[in-house]
């Protein structure tokens, strides 16, 4: 396998780290930053989580300091550059494009570095810089950033605008004013008072805020606005750019050894703006509101996505499949968009695929008009993210189903090939590490058997436990042990988890080092600390929140390789069908999985934690069941298989005779050593003593 880097061998290396994300144009007018330089965390938020992400442990054949090596290169898997292009930031840069009488020159950039920020500023003449601050606690950084940018832009008098959830905090603590720069979002009092002098306010999403302040300021700036702020907006997807590592020899290598596969670009398109579920601990909901379309009709969306897909087949390094991210916190809900979008794809005959978020409610209501998730299929869906956050049903938002309609609903969807992300949330209010309770009143039930005339000791007792039974299956828990709730997390056993305590930042000035903001703040999006849970302390879930991390690789395995054994599941129960759009998905499936056949051999002793000795002996033995079954497994026959057939042929000339060796020698040890073992003792994960054994279910 060969990666899409391979186009980069032989050719002159880029002058300038940054000039694939930046164009310099003559008289580039306005510059987009896009959440500068994100802090280490950012590499092991969410899917990246350690030790889920790639890190390379000492092996058998590399000393310790070559792994440290290599290491500080394998981040840009999971870099956000790479990964998650700040979409609000573009959809800002696609409509100003549209808005401005003239056109305008636009320039963008994501996560850059102060010195690349420094040196595309003293270079170019903006008139507007646009800062995302994409979390609070980088308000003071942001401002210290706009100092520097205002003493080294070429334009001593330029406009510098900030926006995102930082931004409205600074602006509310009176961290951000005037003097730093314009907030894009204005309390009720500066509402009112705009309205009064005939000025639009910013309110609303990025794009609506941005528009006001051109129009408030267009003979200050000289441009002119062919639309008023609330006018519809534009939404086109927004590639994954090509971010290959510094390092030739890394490069190269990753090449010769087939670590690599070709190029799978994600198209990210933001298909709405805010939530209508009220998550009291999502910023989202809080600063957004909810719920507004960009795409009222799916055959707008699709016609969109359809501009992308010709684009990807008139690559020359062109895969037969195209990729795509709909960015929309609840993508399922209105069902009716879903089953559009789902029709359409099936019936172009391309073979598109696309993720997103979704809920168990827009899942369930989907499941009863269809009587299961096929339809998802067809229509290219591959992965969708939920919000699962606990047993409980805290937030409202599993529309009635039980804990075993939950369970059903996320293996079916992973039986079909349909990777589930799954996102918990260790420390929420009703946790506890002591016994899980269910309260109910008792006096409702009595006064109803009373009317019954059913009162007597053991149909009471009957009627209490019924009560208590029906809550528990509907997760109405009033208190629920942490641990009884992470057990539950590993049994849904997601392709992928997050795992995320609720909020545990503070704003800190960092010439006090005291705090100025308390999360807990309802205000700002959140309910509570950690610091300040009612029954667990701080440091304890810091603790838990490590261990369970821990327990989804010991028990489920690394991320990476569950998503795989997903796919093989999807491709095994659906190889036989007859339906050509099917076919179409368990021929992805296969093809996927064949170009990453040889980086998985190879992971068996590369990318592993202590080369899989702390994972539990019933992924062990999936794994090896896969290994063997995929090996004497052969491509579906049709002509999509045929296209990726010499696409993989292409690639894997360039993979060395002796990695491909080494890839067989790994399988062929790993499955006789892990092939039908006797799980036992070896299929259980422990966890901490002061909770319970949980077992680890094959």
């Amino acid at each position: 396998m060969v990666a899409s880097w391979t186009r980069t061998i032989g050719k002159s290396r880029q002058t300038s780290k940054d000039s694939a994300r930046f164009s310099n144009t003559e008289k580039p007018k306005i510059l987009l930053i896009g959440i500068p330089e994100a802090d280490p965390s950012y590499w092991t938020m969410n899917i990246a989580q350690a030790p889920q992400g790639p890190t390379l442990r000492r092996s058998l054949f590399l000393p310790d300091f070559i792994c440290q090596k290599i290491n500080s290169h394998l981040k840009y898997i999971y870099n956000p550059k790479k990964n998650a292009p700040y979409v609000g930031m573009h959809l800002i840069k696609q409509n100003l494009e549209n808005d401005i009488k003239g056109g305008i020159d636009i320039s963008l950039i994501d996560y850059p570095t102060e010195k690349e920020i420094m040196r595309i500023t003293k270079k170019n003449f903006f008139k507007i810089i646009g800062i995302g601050i994409g979390c609070e606690n980088k308000v003071y950084e942001a401002k210290k950033l706009a100092k520097k940018i205002r003493r080294n832009s070429k334009n001593k008098e330029v406009s510098i605008v900030f926006g995102n959830y930082g931004a409205t905090t600074g602006k509310k603590l009176g961290i951000l004013t005037e003097a730093d720069g314009t907030v894009l979002k204005d309390s009720p009092e500066e509402i009112e008072a705009k309205e009064k002098q005939g000025k639009y306010p910013y309110t609303g999403e990025g794009v609506q805020s941005i528009r006001a302040f051109l129009l408030n300021n267009q003979g200050k700036l000289g441009l002119e606005l062919k639309v008023k702020p609330d006018a519809p907006m534009v939404s086109y997807p927004v590639p994954d750019p090509d971010l290959p590592p510094d390092n030739f020899f890394l490069r190269w290598l990753a090449i010769k050894m087939g670590f690599f596969g070709t190029p799978k670009d994600m198209n990210k398109l933001a298909v709405s703006l805010g939530c209508m579920n009220k998550c009291s601990f999502c910023n989202t909901a809080k600063n957004f509101g909810n719920k507004t379309l960009l795409y009222t009709k799916a055959q707008e969306m699709y016609q969109a996505m359809k501009k992308q897909i010709d684009a990807n087949e008139a690559r020359k390094d062109y895969v037969p499949e195209t990729l795509f991210f709909l960015m929309d916190e609840n993508f399922m809900r209105p069902l009716a968009n879903t089953e559009e979008l789902c029709r359409l794809v099936e019936e172009s005959g391309k073979n598109i695929r696309w993720g997103t978020f979704g809920d168990i409610r827009g899942l369930l209501e989907y499941k009863k008009k269809y009587q299961g998730f096929r339809g998802l299929v067809r229509g290219g869906m591959l992965s969708i993210w939920i919000g699962l956050e606990s047993k409980a049903d805290v937030f409202k938002k599993r529309g009635g189903a039980s804990i075993d309609e939950v369970e059903t609903i996320i293996r079916e969807l992973q039986e079909l090939g349909i990777l589930v992300f799954g996102s918990f949330i260790p420390g929420l209010s009703i946790h506890t590490e002591k016994e899980t309770r269910v309260l109910i009143n008792e006096d409702e039930i009595k006064i109803k058997l009373i009317k019954e005339e059913k009162l007597n000791e053991t149909q009471l007792r009957k009627a209490i436990d019924a009560e208590v039974a029906a809550r528990k299956e509907k997760g109405q828990y009033d208190l629920l042990n942490i641990w009884e709730d992470i057990q539950w997390w590993l049994k849904l056993n997601t392709a992928a988890n997050q795992v995320m305590m609720l909020t545990d930042t503070r704003l800190v000035n960092p010439l006090t080092k005291e705090p100025v903001l308390d999360l807990s703040d309802e205000e700002f999006g959140h309910t509570f600390r950690r610091d300040t849970h009612p029954n667990i302390s701080g440091k304890r879930l810091e603790e838990i929140d490590r261990e369970a991390r821990s327990l989804f690789y010991q028990k489920n395995g690394p991320v990476a390789l569950r998503t795989v054994l997903t796919m093989w599941d999807g491709y095994k129960n659906l190889k036989d069908s007859d339906n050509p759009a099917e076919v179409r998905a368990t021929t992805y499936y296969y093809w996927l999985i064949k170009r990453s056949f040889q980086a998985i051999s190879l992971s068996l002793v590369f990318f592993s934690e202590t080369i899989f000795e702390n994972c539990s002996g019933s992924f062990l033995n999936r794994l090896a069941q896969f290994l063997d079954d995929f090996e004497q497994s052969t491509p579906p026959k049709n002509d999509l298989s045929d296209e990726y057939q010499r696409v993989f042929n292409k690639d894997e000339r360039v993979v060395s005779k002796t990695a491909k060796w080494c890839a067989a020698r790994l399988r062929t040890h790993f499955i006789g050593k892990h092939l039908h073992k006797d799980l036992g003792e070896m299929d259980l994960v422990y966890l901490p003593d002061s909770s319970p054994t949980v077992p680890n279910e094959a």
